[in-house]
């Protein structure tokens, strides 16, 4: 069955049209049907457009931008724990202002995924650290 075309409707507006289209009651009559289910669909289908339009900013972290990037960090890597680890290299990580170095680690690979290093972005703002991370393949 097709929504109806509505000019200026969103497609939310015009489902939520559609949902309340006019329908005989009970006696007979024609006259909009506002059940309990009804309703409950209509809030159910607002929520779930305002959560599609919130997506976009959910995965803005942050980022913060430094003039100077930190200087390169020399380390002793320890030996693997076992032949199967992948060695997951240090990040720089903000807290109290500036950046902080953590060391990195070893880890067993994540199924079917690949171990990508963070690196400095140099923008035209500064340089910001963009997180190493597990790249699926």
């Amino acid at each position: 069955m097709a929504l109806p075309a509505i000019a200026g409707y969103s497609f939310c507006q015009a489902f939520l049209h559609f949902l309340s289209k006019p329908a005989l009651n009970h006696c007979g009559h024609t006259g909009l049907i506002h059940t309990p289910k009804v309703k409950s669909m209509k809030k159910y289908i607002l929520h779930f457009a305002v959560l599609i339009a919130m997506l976009p900013f959910a995965s803005c972290a942050p980022a913060y931008v430094v003039r100077e990037r930190p200087h390169d960090v020399v380390y002793f890597r320890p030996a693997a724990p076992a032949r199967d680890y992948v060695w997951v290299s240090g990040d720089w990580v903000w807290i109290g202002g500036r950046y902080q170095w953590h060391e990195g680690h070893w880890e067993r690979p994540h199924r079917r995924s690949a171990w990508v290093d963070g690196h400095w972005q140099n923008t035209n703002r500064g340089y910001k650290w963009v997180p190493g991370h597990w790249r699926r393949y």
